[in-house]
C-alpha cells in the first residue's frame, strides 16, 4: 500500500460521486425558480444545470456498474463507456444495468422528456444562430413606405428556436423519475415499471416490425 511521505498516512482510493453536488445545486435551483415565479432568465441555467446532473448520473452509474461487473476495471474500459454521446448512455443504461433484462420504453413521457432535454442542452451549448423562414410584420410611416419587420421573440424562443418544451420543471421531474423508477428498483423490483420493458417483449415488438416491413 503506498503511503504519503510527508505525513505518514495511508493513502487510499476514493471515488466522489460528481453528479452528488450537482443534484444538490439542481434541487437548489428548483427552489429558487418556482420561489420567483418561474422567471425567464433562469429557465436557461436550469435546463444547463439539468441535464449535467443527468449526464453525470449517467457516468457515474455506468462507472459503478463496470467496477462491480468487472472488478478493478480499466481506465480504458471505463472512459470508452462514459465517451459514448449523451443519448447513447441514456440508451444503453437500462440494459446494461438489468443484464440485458430490460431496455427502457422509448414511448414513455419520461424518456421523451429526457430525449428532449439532450436535444435542448446540446441546442443551447452549441448555440449557431441561421436565418429561418417566420412569419413578419408589415409596418409603415412617414420615414417609409412599408417595411417587414419580425415579430418579438422572447430569449429562450431566440435560443432554440421553434422547438417546442414544457420547460424545465417537466424535465427535471423526469430525472426524479428515472432515479426513482430505475436506479433505486433495479436489478430485482422493475417488472410493473412502465417505464422499461422486457426485453423478450422488445424483441417480440421488433420482429413484427420487420416482418411488417417485408411484406410491404
Amino acid at each position: 500500500m503506498a503511503k504519503n511521505r510527508k505525513n505518514d498516512k495511508n493513502l487510499f482510493s476514493v471515488l466522489r460521486m460528481k453528479s452528488a453536488p450537482l443534484i444538490r445545486a439542481l434541487d437548489k435551483m428548483r427552489v429558487r425558480y418556482i420561489a420567483e415565479g418561474e422567471p425567464e432568465d433562469l429557465i436557461v441555467p436550469y435546463i444547463l444545470c439539468c441535464a449535467m446532473a443527468l449526464e453525470a448520473k449517467l457516468n457515474d452509474k455506468l462507472l459503478l456498474h463496470l467496477n462491480e461487473r468487472w472488478e478493478g476495471a480499466s481506465t480504458l474500459l471505463i472512459e470508452a463507456y462514459q465517451s459514448m454521446s449523451f443519448r447513447g448512455k441514456l440508451n444503453v443504461i437500462v440494459p446494461l444495468l438489468s443484464g440485458d433484462k430490460f431496455r427502457i420504453n422509448t414511448e414513455h413521457w419520461v424518456y421523451r422528456q429526457l430525449v428532449s432535454l439532450i436535444s435542448v442542452r446540446n441546442i443551447l451549448a452549441h448555440a449557431k444562430s441561421k436565418e429561418e423562414a417566420e412569419e413578419v410584420e408589415f409596418f409603415t410611416s412617414i420615414f417609409w413606405e412599408k417595411r417587414a419587420l419580425p415579430k418579438d421573440a422572447t430569449d429562450i424562443e431566440i435560443l432554440i428556436g421553434k422547438k417546442q418544451i414544457d420547460g424545465p420543471l417537466k424535465y427535471h421531474e423526469a430525472f426524479d423519475k428515472l432515479d426513482k423508477w430505475f436506479f433505486r428498483r433495479c436489478p430485482e423490483r422493475l417488472k410493473h415499471v412502465e417505464m422499461v420493458i422486457p426485453q423478450r417483449e422488445a424483441v417480440d415488438k421488433m420482429d413484427r416490425t420487420f416482418v411488417y416491413a417485408k411484406n410491404l
